[in-house]
């Protein structure tokens, strides 16, 4: 028979253990995503991007900037113990990302963009995870006391 105590505290390390995962792919996917946009959108050559690159661009800026700073937001509402700062952080992170993939999933349309777009489309998944799972963690802390022996 398995002790529940037990199976609580492995599920808990592998919980965190997924989200530190989590939040170190934002760390090196946003700053490509964000780089990438902010290189994209800078005019080469004469002729400067259309309106519509522009937009994929700046969604890939804002989306790479969001990933970029969840984890930092993560780590500082954890060391605060604060729902409140981590919560009103999924707030703004969820509908980001759910426009990122949106503005993603219309760049699948053009050629030059299906890498980056499948790139920002699971930045924005993991965005998403990581902003919850933080969020549903911490409340986990402040309102069920873990199991110690």
């Amino acid at each position: 028979m398995v002790n529940r105590e037990k199976a609580y505290r492995v599920f808990y390390h592998c919980y965190h253990v997924n989200l530190v995962l989590i939040n170190q792919y934002l760390l090196v996917a946003g700053l490509i995503l964000m780089g990438n946009g902010i290189k994209n959108i800078l005019p080469s050559s004469n002729s400067g991007p259309n309106v519509s690159q522009i937009w994929i661009e700046c969604c890939y800026i804002i989306g790479g900037f969001m990933a970029l700073s969840t984890p930092f937001i993560n780590a500082y509402g954890y060391a605060k113990q604060s729902i409140k700062i981590i919560s009103n952080n999924c707030k703004i992170v969820c509908p980001v990302s759910c426009l990122e993939i949106f503005t993603a999933m219309v760049a699948l349309t053009y050629p030059d963009y299906y890498g980056w777009s499948i790139v920002a489309i699971i930045t924005a998944i993991f965005n998403m995870l990581g902003a919850l799972g933080t969020t549903l963690m911490i409340a986990d802390d402040e309102y069920i006391e873990p199991h110690t022996t």
